[in-house]
């Protein structure tokens, strides 16, 4: 990605009403800031679509989110990572049926971790939530529901909390919990 002189905002990948899109590692899907000062909203984000598929993606960057979704169905994302990040990792709004396997979201900080409001049907299964910071609980999740964390391992993060509400989440015995700091 590339800043612009003046502002120094960087423009990102957007997808607005959109039905089926592919971000794979084989196609070169890696997108990332490593200049301090720069501003970005997130570094994929989608609106309005559906059926999207991102595999084997590195999505990193200083001065931006990772990944944000607003009413998105049918969002399934494998084997990528979401790092260093400093605005937060995922934000997903009135989306349904996104599931997210065997990912590896680390080393973010700031502002919040997974946030979700009014999404359904949302499944973390086999994911590694590593060294993450936020100033908000790391789950940040408001009138949602089946919101799944299965089979993951949740280590060494610090935060507010682990989540703002333990009745928006199913947290399975199968994550394994080592090294986090909350409160």
């Amino acid at each position: 990605l590339v800043p612009d002189s003046v502002d120094r905002f960087c423009r990102s990948v957007g997808l607005d009403d959109t039905e089926r899109a592919l971000f794979e590692q084989q196609l070169g899907a890696s997108a990332g800031i490593t200049v301090a000062g720069l501003r970005l909203q997130h570094l994929i984000g989608a609106r309005d679509s559906s059926h999207i598929l991102m595999t084997g993606c590195d999505l990193y960057g200083c001065g931006t989110g990772g990944l944000t979704l607003h009413n998105v169905s049918r969002c399934y994302i494998d084997d990528t990572t979401i790092r260093e990040c400093t605005y937060g990792i995922l934000s997903a709004g009135h989306c349904n049926t996104v599931c997210i396997t065997n990912s590896t979201f680390k080393d973010n900080v700031e502002f919040w971790g997974l946030k979700l409001e009014r999404s359904r049907d949302v499944a973390f299964v086999g994911c590694a939530i590593e060294r993450d910071q936020a100033n908000e609980p790391l789950f940040s999740v408001s009138r949602s529901h089946n919101v799944f964390v299965t089979g993951g391992t949740i280590a060494s993060n610090r935060g507010k909390a682990l989540l703002n509400d333990v009745t928006q989440v199913d947290f399975s015995p199968t994550n394994a919990f080592t090294d986090n700091v909350f409160g």
